[in-house]
């Protein structure tokens, strides 16, 4: 299932805080930052304080949605970054697994709104 959507800043922190009070989804880093392990998010505000969540290209900030009671186990992938890169750490954490679902924003950049998505893998999708 994939859906696009289009979604200012204040639509963004619409959906997070819906997700937040109003379900029992849980929010997560779809990829961690590097060197560092990954991060849940309970409260709207420890998002808007650490995403840029209006300027920017396609997927400025991607979160991943779980619900314990959809019967899937989540696994941390260790992913190792190349060495040629300037950083402080050569690996990060990806989460994987049965019933995640991703959330991507898009921002704003040079007056154009880049989408949104939502997605998830489904039973027919092994059939793909």
């Amino acid at each position: 299932m994939n859906y696009d959507f289009f979604a200012d800043k204040e639509d963004k922190i619409s959906v997070l805080d819906y997700i937040i009070n109003e379900t029992d989804l849980q929010i997560f880093d779809f990829n961690s930052e590097p060197g560092k392990l990954i991060s849940e998010y309970t409260h709207i505000n420890d998002i808007t304080e650490k995403f840029e969540l209006e300027i920017g290209g396609s997927y400025i900030s991607s979160f991943c949605l779980y619900k314990p009671n959809f019967g899937g186990k989540i696994y941390y992938r260790k992913i190792e970054l190349d060495k040629n890169l300037k950083l402080d750490s050569y690996f990060r954490y990806s989460m994987e697994g049965w019933g995640l679902i991703n959330l991507h924003f898009g921002g704003l950049k040079n007056s154009v709104l880049h989408r949104s998505k939502v997605n998830h893998f489904s039973l027919k999708g092994l059939t793909w």
